[in-house]
This record gives structure tokens, sequence and C-alpha cells, in this order.
């Protein structure tokens, strides 16, 4: 079994990106099945193929960016704070290929 690494939970973040509402807008038409947002439904299904097209890329680059910020406050409290990362017991180094988490998950969902 590898060494724990930061960069596993930057790749579980990577693998998860894909956004549930993006997929749903682009080939269901909706933007979710929750009964309590029918309205949200009522709003995607007045928009052309190609404007459900850009709201699904939106919403997918608005998750992304959310993922990335949630990096970026966590890479901060572990630099300002003293936080400290650890799996199995060892402190985990927070840019083992020189990158923050937050670029390296960037890099990863752009690949």
């Amino acid at each position: 079994m590898r060494s724990p690494s930061i960069l596993q939970l930057v790749a579980v973040l990577a693998e998860r990106a894909p956004s549930v509402s993006a997929q749903l807008v682009q080939t269901a038409g909706i933007a979710t099945r929750s009964p309590k947002h029918a309205h949200l439904n009522a709003f995607v299904a007045g928009l052309s193929a190609h404007q459900r097209e850009d709201l699904a890329s939106l919403l997918q680059y608005e998750r992304n960016a959310s993922v990335h910020d949630a990096l970026v406050a966590l890479q901060e409290q572990v630099e300002s704070a003293g936080w400290i990362i650890s799996a199995e017991g060892k402190a985990l180094e927070l840019e083992p290929n020189g990158s923050t988490l937050a670029e390296e998950f960037i890099t990863q969902v752009s690949a």
C-alpha cells in the first residue's frame, strides 16, 4: 500500500467533481429531481438546448470553483493557524508537487 498523500484527497475531489445538476440540465432538461424545486425545473424547461448547455457549463464551473475555494481556505488554515492534515498518524506534506491543493485540483479537473 502506498504512503498517504494529500494528493489522494485532491484526486477523490476531482473524481467527484462532475456536477449532477449540470448533467440533469444537459441530458434530462431538468434542474433537480426534487419536487421541492419544481420552479427550477420550469425555468430549465423554458430554455433552448443551447441555453441548457450554457447553464450546464456554468453549473459545472461553479462546482469546480466551490471546491477550489474550499481547498484555498483549508490551505490558508494550515499555513496561518497551524492546522495539520494527517493520515495514519503522519502529517501530510501540503504541497508535495510544489503546487497548492487548489492548483492540483484545477489541474486534475482540467485534464
